[in-house]
């Protein structure tokens, strides 16, 4: 039975022939690429620092992109975004500071200089970093690292420190270890290192 204009426009919503094949031509991409691998998608960031979290204890891109249903194509994409320090060129390295599952502060750290750039993701001052200071200065960030580690004052503060691998009580490098995490609640962080400033202050 040959179809007719009218049963065309009720299928496919229009008679057009320059309409008709691009639907065509979108059904014909759908069919060669079913499950959609290969396309592009954008995460939300703290979907990418839970995801390069994973890496660093060992997932592989490819696990990830199974996990996330993606390419590791997209993956690898999504994880330049947490090394794009246009913004401040001299910052050598960047904490993303979570509470649970979202983000709550990017911190961006320069050594040299010993300044600190904070932007906050979430309007709760308790859960960011630095409550509602918006410019914290190096003092401020010294605190905040100090805080979320174990005291130094600690019973066998020294052994911890051994088990860990360290010399002495260095915020800095026991936060790499722990992720900032205290049993009181729910705030981690990833550290990145910015790739052009050649400093080791924090693991890729």
């Amino acid at each position: 039975m040959q179809a007719t204009i009218h049963d065309i426009e009720r299928l496919f919503g229009t008679s057009d022939l320059n309409a008709l094949e691009q639907i065509a031509k979108q059904w014909a991409a759908a069919d060669a690429n079913p499950r959609g691998a290969g396309r592009k998608k954008k995460f939300a960031l703290d979907e990418v620092v839970a995801m390069k979290t994973m890496q660093q204890d060992g997932a592989t891109e490819a696990q990830l992109a199974k996990q996330y249903k993606t390419s590791r194509q997209t993956i690898s994409t999504n994880f330049r975004r947490l090394y794009d320090f246009s913004e401040h060129p001299t910052a050598d390295s960047r904490i993303f500071y979570m509470h649970g599952k979202n983000l709550c502060t990017v911190i961006d750290v320069d050594h040299r200089n010993e300044k600190v750039y904070a932007k906050n993701f979430t309007e709760k001052p308790l859960l960011t970093a630095f409550g509602k200071k918006s410019e914290p200065t190096w003092q401020d960030y010294q605190l905040f690292l100090t805080e979320r580690c174990f005291p130094q004052s600690r019973a066998h503060s020294r052994q911890i420190l051994r088990d860990m691998g360290l010399d002495f009580f260095d915020p800095e490098a026991i936060i790499r270890k722990t992720r900032g995490r205290m049993a009181e609640d729910r705030h981690w962080m990833l550290q990145v290192q910015n790739p052009n400033a050649g400093v080791p202050y924090a693991r890729n």
